[in-house]
């Protein structure tokens, strides 16, 4: 699993650099389609060996698709060698990725030490979907990174609040949808609370992702690690 992960990640970069998002896209929902197939088979137990084999599979099925539809852009890189400098420049945002891990799942690790089997179970639904809504917003802004890098500071701070704009409405649609289905599939009785709690949990996402991007621009990668671990302090303690 981790062998196909690296390889499939390895391919990011392509995807973003040559606007290669359809086949991502491709890779992306084969690879969801094996592992759906795999935890559903008849001859399967829902167990954890048998969702990380899942999942191993589905790694797998992504980095098949992406090496021979994106392998040929790096036959064409000459003079390959190893800079360990590079090393040094990407460890902040190796950083942010592993605090921005941790921010979202370091309330699941302390709802697991201290509820119940059902709660726990309840909760790992709700908040894996809340997860996957707050994805949306990397996903929309994907295609246009290399662009928000070359805008001027005061473009994206205006896109800001563009992004609280659309987000706004995107989230009560996409949080009244989950409390519907989540009533309808597992019986879960969420009030408007919850529906409330959940919008201000999604929201945020869509205008403070450009910030980031300008704190990326200025490289100022430690100040988002500090800013998302304070972040996972304050998840945590609630």
């Amino acid at each position: 699993w981790l062998v196909a992960r690296f390889v499939g990640t390895s391919f990011d970069p392509v995807v973003l650099g040559f606007r290669r998002f359809g086949v991502a896209l491709v890779a992306e929902g084969t690879a969801l389609g094996v592992t759906a197939a795999v935890v559903a088979s008849p001859g399967g137990a829902v167990e954890a060996t048998w969702i990380a084999m899942a999942l191993a599979a589905g790694a797998t099925v992504r980095a098949l698709c992406l090496v021979p539809a994106l392998g040929h852009h790096l036959v064409r890189i000459r003079g390959w060698s190893v800079d360990l400098r590079s090393l040094v420049v990407a460890a902040p945002f190796v950083m942010v990725n592993l605090v921005g891990t941790v921010n979202s799942k370091v309330d699941l690790w302390l709802v697991t030490a201290m509820s119940s089997s059902q709660e726990v179970a309840r909760y790992h639904i709700l908040s894996n979907l809340l997860l996957a809504l707050q994805a949306v917003a990397p996903l929309a802004i994907a295609p246009f990174a290399r662009s928000l890098y070359r805008m001027p500071s005061r473009a994206l701070r205006q896109l800001t609040i563009t992004g609280l704009g659309w987000g706004l409405p995107a989230s009560l649609a996409a949080v009244v949808a989950v409390i519907m289905g989540l009533r309808s599939a597992y019986g879960f009785d969420l009030s408007m609370w919850h529906g409330v709690a959940a919008v201000v949990v999604v929201l945020p996402v869509f205008g403070y992702l450009p910030r980031i991007y300008l704190l990326f621009k200025y490289k100022r990668e430690r100040a988002v690690a500090v800013t998302t671990l304070a972040a996972a302090l304050v998840n945590g303690a609630c």
